[in-house]
């Protein structure tokens, strides 16, 4: 739904026997459930796997509540009901601050900043669902939710584009640190990743909600059969360590076409920094050991590790573009062990994708 334009009776049909087919209840049924919390004014909203076409018999019911300003409003957290085997969960939020979640994310779509996850932080991932709901959810009971000046399925296809578009980048640097460091199951996992996310950034841009990873192969053989093709020589992790490094390169080149976008290890290094959470080098005797009692960690170094870390200087960010070879082997060492993090310069603006925009008709959604 964008706010503008009617939702179709088809669309609440479809649903409505999804529902049915997969539980065995009745849409009414949900609203005499929820109507507790619903006041004269209130719309509702169902959003999640069940409203866009997709789901199964473990398939939840995702509802927004959506009040005027000055209404009711519940936590952040939904309210857990359950029918037979559905189970439905209800967030109950005023129209403002759903305009808010829409606006901050019209505003980090602006920034150059990285969105380390959903708009700025990890911990705002529901947020983009939340955002995916109120845009592509199916209106089952009162007015549509009208955005003030913004179409909100614009909003959350672009914000959508732009996180799997960075989570992409940040696989397939890992794919190429790994498959140099010589770990090839973290190589090809990580690349694996890379072209899912490409495809999920393409398949946002084809109209469609949020749907995460576990309905990908549903999208491909429905919406996008064409885009099937480019994953399907990449859906099995190879053996052996030249299948492993050609599997590799077969998937940064597969989500450069995808996205548009340079994805060479170089390349990727220029915008790319290890970041320390506090790590320290300390001497015992012959050892030489990083620590870190934040972490509970104790890390023995050899001597070229020590030199090359030494080196790296006081900071905590150390670009990727300046490390030195056994810098690199190091520091990749230390993140694959969840000791330093991978953290980004810049984010990946859309205007830098080649990703072609089109918008869904309801009854695909």
């Amino acid at each position: 739904m964008d706010g503008a334009r009617p939702m179709s009776a088809e669309r609440i049909a479809n649903l409505a026997q999804r529902v049915r087919e997969f539980h065995g209840v009745e849409l009414e049924q949900v609203l005499e459930v929820i109507d507790y919390l619903r006041d004269g004014e209130d719309s509702v909203l169902v959003g999640g796997s069940l409203a866009y076409g997709l789901g199964n018999h473990k398939s939840d019911l995702d509802i927004v509540i959506a009040a005027p300003p000055g209404g009711e409003s519940s936590s952040r957290m939904p309210l857990e009901h359950f029918i037979d085997s559905l189970r439905v969960d209800v967030w109950k939020l005023r129209r403002d601050e759903l305009q808010e979640i829409f606006d901050r994310a019209r505003e980090s779509l602006q920034s150059e900043a990285a969105f380390a996850g959903a708009f700025g932080d990890v911990f705002e991932q529901a947020d983009l669902k939340l955002l995916h709901r109120v845009a592509y959810g199916v209106v089952i009971d009162g007015a549509p939710v009208a955005p003030s000046g913004e179409d909100y399925r614009a909003v959350a296809q672009d914000i959508l584009i732009r996180e799997y578009a960075e989570r992409m980048r940040h696989s397939l640097y890992v794919a190429q640190l790994a498959l140099a460091n010589g770990a090839m199951v973290a190589a090809t996992i990580n690349a694996r990743f890379g072209v899912e996310e490409a495809l999920q950034a393409r398949i946002a841009a084809r109209g469609f909600p949020f749907s995460d990873n576990k309905w990908l192969r549903v999208r491909l053989d429905g919406e996008a059969p064409d885009l099937r093709e480019v994953y399907t020589p990449l859906a099995i992790l190879p053996e052996g360590a030249e299948e492993c490094r050609r599997f590799v390169e077969e998937a940064v080149a597969a989500a450069q076409e995808l996205t548009g976008t340079p994805l060479e290890q170089g390349r990727l290094a220029l915008d790319a920094a290890w970041e320390n959470a506090g790590l320290s080098l300390f001497g015992a005797g012959d050892l030489r050991l990083l620590v870190s009692p934040e972490q509970d960690v104790v890390f023995e170094l050899g001597t070229e590790e020590s030199e090359a870390w030494r080196a790296l200087g006081e900071g905590t960010i150390w670009s990727c573009a300046t490390c030195t070879p056994v810098q690199m082997s190091l520091c990749y060492s230390l993140y694959a062990q969840g000791m330093l993090k991978l953290a980004w310069s810049r984010g990946l603006p859309l205007a830098e994708l080649d990703v072609p925009k089109e918008q869904a008709v309801d009854e695909v959604c």
